[in-house]
């Protein structure tokens, strides 16, 4: 596995307690309770597959977008700019709240999702799965921040697969454990999140100034001068 998907994988999986805590009631929300385990366990694995395929989708389109960021050769700078934004937001929490209040996108995908979450079938729930993956999350920005300075669109789908993947084991095991669970979680919730975030831009910081450390901080090249370098 490359390093990206890594670090996809790790922060998923790691910072998957932010999702207990914020997706947590949802997932105790899903319908067929009273049903035998192979379809419970059918339904939450059709949810999140739906979840899933919306991140890999939204890291596809983001991908493109970092691909002609890379070509422009800013790739470096967008890096650096990422990491200390995430440093504001994460440090100044008023700042985060002013931005959550002005900018509410989950407000329109929140009355479509009312409109399946209890519907008790396959379809219903894939749709409901797909929905939720555009909910407003700071983990998954974190995660489309990572996937937007991979540059290639493939990788970054597979960026996101990953990442929900990471995500998967907590929330199943909050959907299998129930409220109890949910209710240990949620205090761990506010403070690793600021952990997870301090320590993605820290690497995103890193990353930008090229300092030529393997793995935390490449040599970026222009792909024009790498080229050049080639030609000669």
């Amino acid at each position: 596995m490359t390093t990206p998907l890594l670090t996809a994988l790790a922060l998923g999986f790691f910072g998957s307690l932010h999702c207990v805590g914020m997706c947590g009631p949802i997932v105790l929300a899903l319908p067929g309770k009273s049903s035998v385990f192979s379809r419970f366990m059918g339904l939450r694995l059709v949810y999140n597959a739906g979840r899933i395929i919306t991140y890999a989708w939204l890291g596809l389109m983001l991908g493109l977008f970092g691909r002609q960021i890379q070509l422009s050769g800013w790739q470096a700078q967008l890096s650096i700019a990422s990491g200390l934004l995430i440093l504001l937001f994460t440090l100044l929490p008023h700042l985060s709240a002013r931005f959550k209040t002005a900018f509410q996108p989950g407000r329109f995908v929140s009355q479509f999702l009312g409109d399946f979450l209890y519907k008790p079938n396959y379809g219903g729930q894939f749709v409901t799965g797909l929905l939720n993956g555009l909910l407003p999350c700071g983990l998954v920005y974190l995660a489309l921040a990572g996937a937007l300075l991979v540059g290639d669109p493939v990788v970054s789908a597979g960026f996101m697969v990953v990442f929900g993947l990471g995500t998967l084991p907590a929330l199943l095991t909050v959907a299998i454990l129930g409220r109890q669970l949910l209710g240990k979680f949620r205090p761990l919730f506010s403070k690793i999140s600021p952990v997870i975030a301090i320590l993605m831009a820290a690497l995103f910081i890193l990353r930008g100034l090229s300092l030529g450390i393997p793995y935390l901080s490449p040599q970026l090249t222009h792909p024009a001068q790498a080229q050049t370098e080639v030609c000669h």
